[in-house]
């Protein structure tokens, strides 16, 4: 009974440590400074929005001219940036849409968060390096 016991107990730390590995902490940045808060504060993960292809339009949002410093401060922390482009993309946005993920890929975001179809489609066919986090649930 008591080496059933042993071997319970180890399964369940077993357990317990994989979950705590999988666990991650994400936390949004809707500007600069909440940006540094959640890496002072311990997040794993960062998501935020770009000026432009964000739900969040009235935050102060980030822009590609700014988003590189901050993601080698993230990188340099091992905390990972997750982008969103959470909005629907109309045909006449499609091009400037398909740049703004040429970029993101080019300066090392970890994961762009996508709503619309035609930017999921773009990323899988163009990106197998990207995680992709879908918004469609």
């Amino acid at each position: 009974k008591i080496n059933i016991l042993k071997l319970i107990i180890k399964q369940i730390i077993t357990c317990d440590n994989i979950i705590n590995d999988m666990r991650e902490l994400l936390c949004p940045a809707g500007n600069i400074d909440s940006f540094y808060s959640a890496i002072k504060n311990g997040a794993d993960a960062i998501y935020l929005g770009l000026d432009k292809f964000s739900a969040r339009a009235y935050a102060e949002n980030f822009n590609l001219d700014n988003l590189q410093e901050h993601i080698n401060y993230a990188h340099l922390r091992n905390v990972k940036v997750f982008v969103t482009i959470n909005t629907i993309i109309y045909d006449d946005e499609l091009e400037d849409a398909y740049k703004t993920i040429d970029k993101l890929a080019n300066i090392g975001v970890d994961a762009i968060i996508v709503q619309d179809l035609a930017i999921f489609n773009y990323i899988v066919h163009y990106y197998n390096l990207i995680s992709l986090l879908d918004n469609f649930s």
